[in-house]
């Protein structure tokens, strides 16, 4: 019998007894999900919530190029990126030319105990390579070669982003992927949108625009965090990550010591100048964090505050019939024209 039909035969028998564990990779255990993976307990994809754990990645990217199945750019980096999920496909392709058919080769970029058992088959009896000489593997790994700087701008944000603010800096910046926050929890600024987040900023945007702030910044620091470990995955470093913080409010009335307050708003909290002023202080601290977060990644910070004022100099703008809340056309108008050199 020829030695590849016996190595065929050999990883056949290894996947139906996909429960388990090679002695090796027993001693490499340094984490509990490593062994929840070795027991066949979970599996690991770029997306699935143990890709976070840099332990277990790393044991996973060793076990690809243990079997030959490099990582040229980034290596044993702790990362799921495109990189570590292309080379999990490839190990897939190349044992389905085998022959091979197990639940976890069946499922493109997911790493099992079948997939695990297959590359130590592969690493005991001999490496199955693959490169990336031919049209064939520079066209599959495609996705993972540096693309030039696009035109395109990606906008994250609120109602702020949905109204006459986010209007004015899209007519200056142009248009681009758009998305909402959903909520006020890390786990929620994007909900199940984070995919789509991810392949637009594959594409090489010039700038990333966040527009929000006013109903709180709760996982804000973990957004930022996200877009910043993406960018530095795809080696983007140009991409310009810029936050335009939240608003000061409409004002439409003073007491008798010429403090502004909203007489009209049905935001209550607005409706006396000492409700006004405490509200003003709040938004005004959570811009100064979100600055920090910021400038932290290297991304340029707006503060509204410092451009949005009335005649004394108090952050704010006058308006008649607003909620006080949001800013008005003119007034959204003016700041983008005062920041536009900043965007």
């Amino acid at each position: 019998m020829s030695s590849s039909r016996l190595r065929k035969i050999k990883m056949f028998a290894i996947l139906c007894g996909a429960s388990t564990r090679p002695e090796s990779m027993i001693k490499n255990a340094e984490s509990e999900n490593i062994n929840k993976l070795l027991s066949g307990e979970i599996s690991v994809s770029r997306r699935s919530e143990f890709s976070s754990d840099k332990n277990l990645v790393r044991f996973i990217q060793n076990k690809l190029m243990d079997s030959g199945f490099d990582l040229p750019r980034f290596g044993a980096d702790g990362i799921f990126g495109p990189e570590t999920d292309d080379a999990v496909k490839r190990a897939q392709e190349a044992l389905s030319d085998l022959g091979i058919v197990s639940d976890g080769l069946n499922s493109p970029g997911v790493v099992d105990i079948s997939l695990l058992n297959a590359l130590e088959n592969i690493k005991d009896d001999g490496k199955l390579t693959t490169t990336y000489d031919d049209e064939q593997d520079e066209e599959r790994r495609g996705k993972l070669v540096a693309k030039p700087k696009s035109e395109s701008v990606i906008y994250i944000g609120s109602s702020s982003l949905a109204g006459h603010l986010g209007n004015f800096v899209k007519s200056i910046l142009g248009s681009g992927p758009t998305f909402a926050k959903t909520g006020s929890q890390p786990r929620d600024w994007l909900g199940g949108q984070w995919t789509s987040v991810y392949d637009a900023i594959s594409e090489h945007p010039k700038k990333i625009v966040i527009m929000t702030g006013g109903n709180g910044i709760s996982g804000s620091s973990e957004l930022v965090e996200k877009i910043e470990k993406t960018l530095a995955e795809f080696g983007y470093f140009d991409t310009k990550i810029i936050w335009i913080g939240s608003n000061p409010f409409g004002a439409d009335s003073f007491d008798s010591n010429g403090r502004p307050y909203n007489s009209k708003t049905s935001y209550q909290y607005l409706n006396s100048a000492d409700g006004f002023k405490q509200a003003s202080q709040k938004r005004s601290g959570w811009n100064s964090e979100l600055k920090s977060i910021t400038e932290s990644a290297g991304g340029i910070f707006i503060d509204p505050f410092e451009y949005i004022k009335l005649k004394d100099g108090t952050p704010g703008f006058i308006c008649k019939s607003c909620d006080g809340v949001h800013l008005t056309s003119s007034v959204a108008q003016e700041f983008v024209s005062q920041i536009s050199g900043m965007l």
